[in-house]
């Protein structure tokens, strides 16, 4: 076995030629099949199996450097290259692209996504935007493999003619109307925001949530009727009516005047029994887990926005179907955590985030 990590480590994926070397003897006895017009040469006798323990892109990137070893094998063989020397600089560029796009492929199939580390295989360099792009795909990766793998996999063995269960494809149908759903809430968020800003690139972060208000909420509601827009010197809080479609009204709070952020339970007097989804009704009817932003209007406390999720948020710009408690949780809590990076980024003091057991109506 090769420790590709110890070899490796510090993004020094170029060491990967320690590997290489011990296995020259190999490469050359199991040679490469060579025919011309007067019949055959040489006869390849084997090849390379590479398997990762528990990674498909180290994976590629073994099978890349191998491919190259045998290239510069055939290559001064037949003459083109000098013994010991490399490939020219446009044929090593096609090379490269060649395997990356390999790699792309398999991790599309396997993963959802494309490879990691694709950017030395591609540049045989490894550079910062290549580990911030590996950093999105394996937060798309966790998203696929948590609640698309069944479908995928479904659809490889229909394809190989294995039997299939009945419920992965009502499991299809669910998906497609959340697919739906889905794409309603962006194209309002979207909306909302081209509507109250001049310039998107300055929002941070935009939510579609529920209107948690003891006076103007509805403990029964379970579709978005709030958007929620931070921007890098303000938020911003729109009501959407879902009668006529459209954002009603909204309000804009200055970052500074925002003086403490909580997250609780809040007691709920109505009973949400009658609503087809009993995702946000707490067991005994103990209410709503919600985040409250407590702000004042000149120099004066004491105003609030009080939010609960909705069964849906967005990771990483992908929408993820909320099913349990603790993810709605766990929502509202990143949202906290967005809304305090955003003081950061406005160069104010974060104010603190207050964990409760029980929100006071």
């Amino acid at each position: 076995t090769f420790d590709f990590h110890e070899y490796c480590r510090g993004m020094r994926f170029e060491n990967v030629s320690a590997l290489v070397t011990s296995l020259s003897d190999v490469i050359h006895e199991q040679g490469f099949t060579w025919k011309d017009k007067q019949g055959l040469i040489c006869r390849q006798t084997g090849v390379f199996r590479v398997n990762c323990i528990d990674c498909l892109d180290r994976t590629n990137v073994v099978q890349t450097a191998l491919a190259k070893a045998v290239l510069e094998l055939q290559l001064t063989k037949l003459g083109l290259i000098p013994p010991e020397g490399c490939l020219p600089p446009t044929l090593r560029a096609s090379f490269q692209l060649l395997w990356a796009n390999n790699g792309d492929t398999i991790s599309k199939q396997y993963a959802g996504t494309n490879a990691l580390k694709g950017d030395y295989t591609r540049t045989g360099e490894r550079k910062l935007s290549g580990m911030m792009k590996d950093g999105m795909n394996s937060a798309n990766r966790y998203y696929l493999s948590r609640f698309k793998d069944a479908y995928r996999q479904a659809t490889i063995d229909m394809m190989l003619g294995n039997p299939l269960p009945e419920d992965v494809f009502m499991q299809g149908e669910v998906e497609e109307d959340n697919s739906a759903s889905v794409e309603h809430v962006k194209s309002l968020i979207e909306d909302c925001k081209k509507l109250l800003l001049s310039d998107s690139s300055l929002v941070l972060g935009a939510w579609g949530l529920i209107d948690a208000d003891p006076v103007t909420g509805d403990p029964s509601e379970t579709e978005m009727d709030t958007i929620l827009i931070l921007t890098r010197d303000s938020y911003y809080v729109a009501e959407y009516d879902d009668q006529i479609d459209r954002v009603t009204k909204y309000q804009q709070v200055p970052l500074p005047d925002l003086t403490l952020i909580e997250l609780g339970v809040m007691d709920s007097s109505f009973s949400v029994s009658h609503s087809p989804m009993q995702l946000f009704k707490n067991k005994n009817n103990k209410g709503h887990y919600c985040l409250r932003l407590n702000y004042s209007v000149g120099g004066q406390a004491g105003y609030c926005h009080t939010f609960r999720s909705t069964n849906l948020r967005f990771f990483n710009n992908v929408a993820v179907m909320i099913k349990t408690e603790e993810e709605m949780i766990e929502s509202l809590r990143a949202i906290a955590e967005t809304v305090q990076v955003g003081l950061e980024v406005a160069g104010l003091a974060k104010p603190q985030v207050k964990l409760c057991d029980r929100l006071q109506r």
